[in-house]
């Protein structure tokens, strides 16, 4: 249980509907099935409008893309745990400050640390900001200063890893 990420690559196409029994017939109708005959669906958050940088919805329909890259972010509180100390090591906030005036700080990680913690979906150009500050060798090692000690690094390269996958003409969804 907890907070799963997806990082679509290359996506050739996504459609919005309203039902999740549309889009699991939609699916089928374009062939768009995953491995175990279902349809990649994806939930666009309402409270963050323009994140998942498509129109329409609530349902995402997510179709044929070049690769799929999953990573479990932890448990509800283990990643809120870590999403507050990557803004307290990156922005120098707790991610209460965040929430309250996202607006006020001008740093990519802003996308992350004040999006959901439950579902939704952020697209290419968030998820390759966001991709960036996980490959940058000065954030990690702040991170990493800021916790104490680096036992999160597997976290940190599975988040690098699935936001490069949506950065690449994809998405991540949150589910």
């Amino acid at each position: 249980m907890g907070l799963d990420l997806t990082g679509y690559r290359q996506v050739a196409a996504t459609l919005t509907t309203v039902d999740w029994e549309d889009a699991e017939a939609i699916a089928a109708d374009r062939g768009w099935v995953n491995e175990w005959g279902e349809a990649d669906t994806a939930y666009i958050n309402p409270h963050y409008p323009g994140y998942a940088e498509v129109d329409g919805g609530p349902l995402l329909i997510i179709g044929p893309c070049s690769d799929k890259v999953r990573a479990h972010a932890g448990s509800y509180g283990g990643y809120n745990r870590r999403r507050n100390q990557i803004s307290v090591a990156l922005l120098g906030v707790e991610a209460e400050a965040v929430w309250a005036d996202a607006d006020k700080f001008d740093h990519p990680i802003v996308s992350l640390v004040n999006f959901s913690d439950c579902e939704g979906v952020i697209g290419p150009k968030r998820c390759a900001a966001i991709a960036g500050v996980f490959a940058d060798p000065r954030a990690m090692e702040k991170f990493f200063a800021a916790v104490g000690d680096d036992r999160d690094r597997g976290w940190w390269d599975d988040m690098r890893r699935v936001f490069e996958a949506g950065a690449d003409g994809g998405l991540v969804s949150f589910h």
